[in-house]
C-alpha cells in the first residue's frame, strides 16, 4: 500500500507557545506500507530522526500523527529553533525521509503560516505539491519540444 505524508513543523517563538512564528510543511508521496510492522517503522525513524534533529537545532516535541487509510499528517512542534534555522532544519527532514524511505517523493517546502484551519492542511499541501508536479512536467515538456525543434530542420515547401 502506498501512503502520502503532509509533514507539518510549527516553530514558535520563545515567548510565545500560543500561535507559531511559522508553520512549514512538505509533502511526501508514495511510502510504502505492508504490514503493521512498516507503521512502527515509520515512528522508529521518525523519533530517531527528532532526537538527531534535537541535538543539532534544538528541542522538537509534540509529536502528533493523524492517519488514515491513504495519508496522514507528521506534525512536530519547537519554541527552541532560531528563525534563521527554520529553513535548514525543513531541508533536513526533506533529505532524512529520502534517506530513510528510498522510493517516495518529497515536494519542496510550502510555508503555510497563513492557513489557519488545521483540516484544510492535507489538501491544501496536497494540491500545492500536485501543481508543483504539474509544472516540472510542463517545464520537462517544453525542454524537450525545443530541443526537439531545434534539432529538426525545417522543409522547404
Amino acid at each position: 500500500m502506498a501512503l502520502d505524508l503532509v509533514f507539518h513543523f510549527h516553530f514558535y517563538d520563545r515567548t510565545n507557545d500560543v500561535r507559531p512564528l511559522r508553520s512549514l510543511v512538505f509533502y511526501i508521496a508514495n511510502l510504502t506500507f505492508n504490514t503493521p510492522q512498516d507503521w512502527e517503522d515509520l515512528e522508529r525513524k521518525i523519533a530517531c530522526r527528532a532526537q538527531e534533529m534535537f541535538e543539532k537545532y534544538g528541542e522538537h516535541n509534540g509529536m502528533y500523527s493523524g492517519w488514515s487509510p491513504n495519508s496522514a499528517l507528521l506534525r512536530l512542534n519547537s519554541k527552541d529553533i532560531d528563525e534563521p534555522h527554520h529553513n535548514q532544519v525543513m531541508h533536513a527532514w526533506r533529505t532524512a525521509f529520502l534517506h530513510d524511505f528510498v522510493g517516495c517523493e518529497v515536494s519542496e517546502v510550502f510555508d503555510i503560516t497563513h492557513l489557519k484551519d488545521e483540516a484544510r492542511i492535507f489538501p491544501h499541501v496536497k494540491q500545492a505539491y500536485e501543481h508543483q508536479q504539474a509544472q516540472q512536467l510542463r517545464d520537462t515538456l517544453n525542454t524537450h519540444v525545443g530541443v526537439v525543434q531545434s534539432k529538426t530542420p525545417s522543409k522547404k515547401l
